[in-house]
């Protein structure tokens, strides 16, 4: 049961308590505000108290449940195939995004016996990327998925109540970083198993009760790369969407009639979770057992990365000793070594804060901008999310005038105000500002 409940319970004779809880596990997943009122009064606790525990038996309700096993073993790298065929159909990424997308849906299938999971960053540069529809596939065919249309620090510990960890798929994280950063401690522990969340006792202010915040978890994002915190990102598989041109005698890849092929998808999830009881209990042992002999993918530089990727690399070892391919394991090598090397580069760096810096300087109407104004404006607009830069201290003057340097630019001061800053007129040309 649980943390919050069993706290809640303590004190209760034990026949109380059982029919406190038949009362509220009778109560349908849309209860009316009143009966969950009628309760609170009949056995004398906090109306949060009872809300919370109706969540928890309905917290199933929340994601997609897990389907009935096919009966038929489908191989692991067959399985794999039809996946990644799937992803190509509806989704325009590149190749090794698509293996490594493959690889994250197989690996939310055995997350009750892994001790870390890879967070999926889907990064979308503008709208029309098709992180939404990449959602919406995810949702058919991760184990447990839920999909929420956005973040916030109160309602994804209720899903997370369940008795086994959903796939959280969070859309539109670029539109409400606040909220990314209310459920921090959800989140930057959620990773590893034993993570914790801290919330007060709905049934008693001045105690503390523990929520578990493991759990797969995929955010989605306009240029979310450059908002969300480092500590994120390194637990994370980052996918680079991009702008998609279509001609008019061109295939439209992204069809959004996903649900066309529901039975497809429903038959798919059922042969994942064959998968999941017919080869669990040799993954665990694969996973836990220090002398089982894992062929790690070369290229992993630091043991963060090792931790986060090591169930991909056990479905990899697990595919190559069951069904005598080492396809995946292949993949696995490619992805380590293409997605693990792209970092924030400086040159898209440096382009979206010189983008920035030119709106600050189009909008001012001083003849003069001192540094620290502008490494103000650039941390306080949460939209551009410089003020996630060294852990949250955001970008330092120092950084700005590295920046300004690369146009030969340097800091001059101004008497009058005696601060050191940068002249307009000097910034318009230098920055090619009209």
């Amino acid at each position: 049961m649980n943390n919050i409940i069993k706290q809640a319970l303590e004190g209760y004779e034990s026949a109380s308590a059982r029919d406190f809880l038949e009362a509220i596990s009778a109560l349908p997943s849309n209860a009316k505000k009143s009966d969950i009122n009628k309760i609170a009064k009949q056995f004398a606790v906090e109306v949060g108290l009872v809300k919370h525990i109706h969540n928890y038996f309905h917290a199933e309700d929340l994601s997609m449940p897990l389907p009935t096993a096919a009966e038929r073993v489908i191989p692991l790298t067959r399985l794999a195939i039809i996946i990644k065929a799937a992803i190509t159909k509806y989704i325009s990424c590149s190749e090794i995004e698509s293996k490594a997308l493959t690889l994250w849906i197989l690996q939310t299938w055995f997350v009750d016996y892994v001790e870390r999971v890879p967070y999926l960053i889907i990064n979308s540069p503008e709208p029309e990327c098709g992180k939404s529809q990449l959602l919406k596939l995810l949702q058919l065919c991760t184990r447990k998925s839920c999909y929420m249309p956005s973040v916030t620090s109160a309602i994804i510990p209720r899903v997370l109540t369940g008795n086994t960890s959903p796939t959280l798929l969070i859309d539109e994280t670029d539109t409400n970083i606040k909220a990314m950063y209310g459920a921090a401690d959800i989140i930057n522990d959620g990773y590893e198993r034993g993570g914790r969340s801290f919330k007060a006792d709905l049934n008693d202010q001045k105690k503390v009760v523990q929520y578990e915040t493991f759990s797969n978890k995929a955010f989605a994002g306009i240029d979310i790369v450059h908002k969300l915190k480092s500590t994120v990102l390194t637990r994370s598989i980052v996918i680079r969407l991009k702008h998609i041109e279509v001609r008019d005698d061109q295939e439209i890849v992204q069809d959004l009639s996903l649900n066309k092929d529901k039975e497809d998808w429903e038959r798919l999830r059922s042969h994942l979770r064959k998968a999941e009881l017919e080869f669990g209990e040799l993954f665990q042992k694969m996973y836990h057992y220090s002398h089982s002999k894992l062929h790690c993918p070369k290229g992993i530089k630091s043991l963060r990365q090792r931790n986060i990727w090591k169930g991909i690399f056990v479905i990899a070892n697990l595919a190559k000793t069951v069904d005598k391919d080492g396809l995946l394991l292949e993949w696995a090598q490619e992805c380590i070594s293409e997605l693990t090397k792209l970092k924030i580069g400086s040159d898209e760096h440096k382009d979206r804060l010189c983008s920035n810096i030119k709106e600050i300087v189009s909008a001012t109407k001083e003849d003069f901008l001192p540094t620290m104004e502008i490494v103000n404006l650039l941390n306080e607009n949460e939209d551009w999310g410089w003020k996630c830069e060294r852990g949250g201290a955001g970008l330092s003057p120092d950084a700005v005038a590295r920046f300004f340097a690369t146009y030969d630019l340097k800091s001059e001061r101004k008497r009058s105000i005696d601060k050191k800053g940068f002249y307009v007129n000097k910034l318009k040309k230098a920055l090619s500002i009209s």
